[in-house]
């Protein structure tokens, strides 16, 4: 009976160590999504925001993006690509003026 015991506080601790993982994994996503988040509200276009919102933060595919949207999925990538090029912009500024890197 003593080895059956060992094997499961064994088995407990690694539960333990797991959930523990997970939080902290948990809440290295959760930071991530905030930086993110807070990088695409710098943008001035309410279009460039909300297409790069639903593709980046709710993981929406450019079909939806359009119906949702009512727009043509080309019209999509031409606000999406504006909205990297700006971001890019909004990146570079934060650079120069002695701010940390995002990415």
């Amino acid at each position: 009976q003593y080895p059956e015991m060992m094997a499961n506080t064994k088995k407990i601790a690694d539960m333990v160590d797991l959930e523990r993982e997970y939080k902290k994994t948990h809440q290295q996503c959760r930071n991530k999504v905030q930086e993110i988040s807070f990088f695409i509200n710098q943008l001035d276009s309410f279009q460039e925001r909300i297409v790069l919102q639903m593709r980046y933060l709710y993981f929406e595919g450019w079909t939806d993006i359009a119906l949702r949207l009512n727009y043509e999925v080309r019209q999509i990538y031409r606000i999406h690509g504006r909205g990297l090029v700006h971001l890019i912009d909004i990146h570079n500024n934060i650079i120069k003026n002695g701010g940390k890197p995002l990415f």
